[in-house]
């Protein structure tokens, strides 16, 4: 029976590594041909980063974690922003991505019965498509925000003129396609205001985050009660049938198809 490798690259981000990590947990359990390796960009300040790649791997044996080596970091006059720090930053690690996922193949192909499937990245470390462009494995992006907020990325464009134009100190409302309301454009990540290749990072403490959900997860609420009915629909789209039960059905056979 053929069996099929696949490899993510996440931002060294926990946001960005526990939504990625849990996609491969169910990619997984879902199809037992396929086999899951997260490369991992190490952080040595960023010890909850570490600690939860070191629980995950000690909990799980259908997910195999990878470290990659480590870079020297980057000089502040290197760069200017946090979107050209991460651009650097990928680059400089395209080589290890390359060496992991070949070390790897060649590993799979003494078998002859492993190919490997795809490379998953997500909305940060897209530059690592041309490694999978150079090995010729297809790749996909992963996108863990809510489809609104992938809504008005596609929309940047469109965006990027009309504030060039019409709507400096305008209070004009924004028709975004992927939301129910029109948005004043003073509601934009300021990326967008800006105009300029940055990107404010704000550091949400997790305790906050928690603290905040369980207040209103607490509550009777409108609030509450909303966030408890979209639960139960997450709960039913993964479920036998769902929508997202589905759609995961539909990836594995696009994987599997390509090989």
């Amino acid at each position: 029976m053929t069996k099929y490798h696949v490899f993510f690259v996440s931002t060294p981000a926990i946001g960005n590594l526990v939504p990625i990590v849990e996609f491969a947990h169910r990619l997984v359990h879902r199809d037992r041909r396929i086999s899951a390796t997260v490369l991992i960009i190490t952080f040595s300040e960023r010890p909850i980063l570490n600690e939860y790649v070191r629980s995950r791997a000690a909990s799980t044996k259908e997910i195999k974690f990878v470290h990659l080596p480590t870079e020297d970091p980057l000089s502040p006059d290197q760069y200017q922003s946090s979107l050209a720090y991460l651009s650097l930053f990928y680059e400089k690690h395209k080589s290890h991505v390359k060496h992991a996922i070949t070390e790897q193949s060649e590993l799979d192909a003494a078998t002859d019965t492993v190919r490997i499937a795809g490379l998953f990245v997500d909305m940060f470390s897209t530059s690592m498509i041309d490694v999978a462009n150079e090995l010729g494995i297809p790749s996909y992006i992963f996108f863990a925000s809510p489809a609104s907020f992938l809504g008005l990325m596609l929309h940047l464009p469109i965006l990027d003129t009309q504030l060039a134009t019409e709507l400096v100190d305008s209070e004009t409302e924004l028709i975004i396609p992927s939301f129910v309301n029109p948005l004043p454009h003073s509601v934009l990540p300021s990326i967008v205001l800006e105009r300029k290749d940055a990107y404010s990072c704000d550091l949400v403490l997790a305790e906050e985050l928690e603290r905040g959900i369980k207040l209103l997860m607490d509550g009777d609420g409108e609030i509450g009660r909303k966030v408890k009915e979209m639960m139960e629909k997450s709960r039913m789209a993964v479920m036998e049938n769902g929508s997202s039960y589905v759609s995961l059905g539909s990836l594995i056979d696009k994987l599997t198809a390509n090989n």
